[in-house]
């Protein structure tokens, strides 16, 4: 028993056990002592199993072993550290997944652990990925506007090391961009103000001597005395409408400048629909009828009196149109068709999309007018929207025109 004692209790060696071969209350002593000896050493190796286990990163091992008393606490202790580790690791290790390789930041670690070096290591980590999503999102922030045009932000979260020089290059990054941006915009509202004036300057001078022209041609064309020969008043009217032209496309360039300068102002009024026909009568009609064409407009039942635009600039985008159609259509007629609809455009149009009503201008062209290359023919009902010369010969793209107004 002096050796048993002695080897578990002084030395450490477990799993020894005394042999007697007395009998009566001596071996009752014996057999206590093998039992004490024996249920220790399952205790100690259990204890130092599981230990080890943890030592190793093994945090699924629990004390098993049946225990009393001191022991028993010592059980439930080490088994409820072992747990808290298990959460402790499991969730350190989210954390860790969800912000450093998923991208899913504001995660935080939550540890059942009262306090103590586990709780202060807990809120290190979660200090950790609270800095970093704070960090990341602020730079993303800070992106975004950038992306947009808004060159006003910049990165104001705090830093250190890094991050700390990584936030200045990118504020450096965009406020060098501020600056260039402004002075390109200062060089482009130079560049615009000369190029408007200078176009105003031109139209002026051209203006003078259009406006004679067009004077004199008109007085030809009336031909108040009666002394000009018919074909001499054809030429003086084709020579009224070609200046009539010209001085169209003065004012298309310099709509263009003011569109670019941002000076164009629309200029709404109502314009009555059944004033169209008249309007291609009196701009088309003589051309239709030297090109052996017929002009109709068709104008639907159910349409309102008038619309809501910029009469003069509607007008000179339908004349424009309409100039293309006679001039590609050789024989036939054209047709321009105005309509109510209520489809044919996106969802998410935020004009057409609440208008209460919604009219469509339609040029349709006779098979014939599509035929200017054999090799270039395209279905009955469509418009020439585009045209280029090459070879003599004439190619255009084709479709039909619709302008919806609300």
């Amino acid at each position: 028993m002096i050796r048993v004692a002695k080897e578990v209790g002084t030395d450490g060696k477990l799993g020894g056990q005394a042999e007697v071969t007395m009998g009566g209350t001596w071996k009752a002593l014996t057999e206590n002592v093998n039992v004490l000896a024996g249920n220790l050493t399952k205790q100690v190796r259990n204890v130092a199993f599981v230990t080890t286990a943890v030592a190793n990163g093994d945090l699924s091992q629990k004390i098993d072993v049946e225990a009393r008393g001191e022991l028993l606490e010592l059980k439930s202790t080490v088994n409820k550290r072992v747990d808290q580790l298990s959460s402790f690791a499991s969730e350190v290790t989210r954390v860790a997944k969800e912000v450093g390789v998923e991208g899913k930041l504001g995660g935080q670690a939550n540890v059942a652990i009262a306090g103590g070096t586990w709780r202060d290591l807990t809120d290190n980590v979660n200090r950790l990925a609270n800095n970093l999503t704070g960090q990341v999102r602020a730079i993303m922030e800070v992106s975004i506007a950038v992306t947009q045009g808004d060159l006003t932000r910049s990165i104001s979260v705090e830093a250190h090391g890094e991050v700390l020089a990584l936030r200045g290059n990118l504020n450096q990054m965009i406020a060098n961009l501020r600056d260039t941006t402004q002075r390109n915009q200062e060089q482009l509202a130079r560049t615009s103000k000369y190029k408007s004036e200078f176009l105003a300057n031109m139209s002026h001078e051209l203006r003078t001597p259009l406006n004679s022209l067009l004077i004199l041609s008109q007085l030809l064309a009336d031909n108040p005395d009666g002394n000009l020969e018919p074909k001499q008043v054809e030429f003086a009217t084709t020579i009224h409408m070609a200046g009539a032209d010209l001085l169209s496309l003065i004012n298309d360039i310099l709509d263009l400048s003011k569109i670019e300068s941002g000076t164009m102002t629309v200029e709404l009024d109502a314009m009555r629909i059944d004033t169209l026909p008249t309007y291609v009568e009196r701009n088309f009609g003589e051309l239709a009828r030297h090109k052996g064409l017929a002009a109709e407009v068709v104008l639907a039942a159910d349409l309102p009196v008038s619309l809501m635009t910029d009469p003069r600039r509607f007008l000179q985008v339908l004349k424009n149109l309409l100039a293309n159609a006679f001039k590609f259509t050789q024989h036939g007629k054209v047709l321009l068709s105005v309509s109510v609809v209520t489809s044919g455009w996106s969802s998410g149009h935020m004009t057409l999309g609440r208008a209460p009503q919604v009219s469509t201008f339609t040029l349709y062209l006779p098979q014939s007018a599509a035929i200017l290359c054999a090799s270039h023919r395209r279905p009955s009902g469509e418009v020439a929207t585009a045209s280029r010369r090459r070879g003599g010969c004439a190619r255009r793209r084709q479709g039909r025109w619709a302008r919806r107004l609300a």
